[in-house]
């Protein structure tokens, strides 16, 4: 069960304002509900399913305090992702979202760029769950992904999203931090 909670609640709030995020946007957008959620759906599922399956791996492989402190550059990575100035997408960028196809194909590359696929597998490593850790990141990226539909994708962010952006990375470094001299027994 804590790797359903870190990935639901860590997955969804570094995921607001992310390129995956803006790009769920844009698809939202452009394409039939229908077509957008099941590519949102797709993606945010296979991601969520491969990174926790790669992080079971590793737990199988490697046990101890060293998990815990891949947990913590995870959440540390992610809160220093949300602390830089989100951009918004280029209109060339959101044009291209033309079908369901090509739109679980550029939210998979987005994908891999975010920080909540590391979450997921650092989780999943860490308490050696990775059913739990896949279901919690894929609930995150999807709840996070529902209020990507307010935003426009194309025009500036905004400002109240670059304030709740700045107070989440401040959050997950105080928690990188407080997880990383845990592992090395410092506290």
């Amino acid at each position: 069960m804590d790797a359903l909670m870190i990935c639901l609640l860590a997955c969804g709030a570094a995921t607001l304002g992310s390129r995956w995020w803006l790009l769920s946007a844009a698809t939202q957008r452009q394409l039939p509900h229908l077509s957008a959620y099941f590519a949102i759906l797709m993606t945010a599922g296979l991601g969520a399913g491969l990174a926790a399956w790669f992080g079971a791996t590793i737990a199988a492989q490697y046990r101890g305090p060293g998990m815990l402190l891949l947990l913590a550059l995870a959440l540390l990575l992610a809160g220093i992702g949300m602390a830089w100035p989100a951009r918004p997408l280029s209109a060339k960028l959101q044009a291209s979202v033309k079908g369901p196809l090509s739109a679980t194909i550029m939210l998979s590359a987005a994908m891999l760029s975010d920080s909540a696929p590391f979450i997921i597998l650092a989780a999943a490593a860490r308490t050696g769950s990775a059913a739990y850790a896949g279901v919690g990141g894929a609930i995150g990226l999807m709840a996070a992904t529902a209020g990507s539909a307010m935003i426009d994708p194309v025009h500036a962010l905004p400002p109240w999203l670059h304030w709740l952006r700045r107070a989440i990375a401040a959050l997950l470094i105080i928690i990188g931090v407080i997880a990383a001299a845990r592992a090395r027994g410092i506290m």
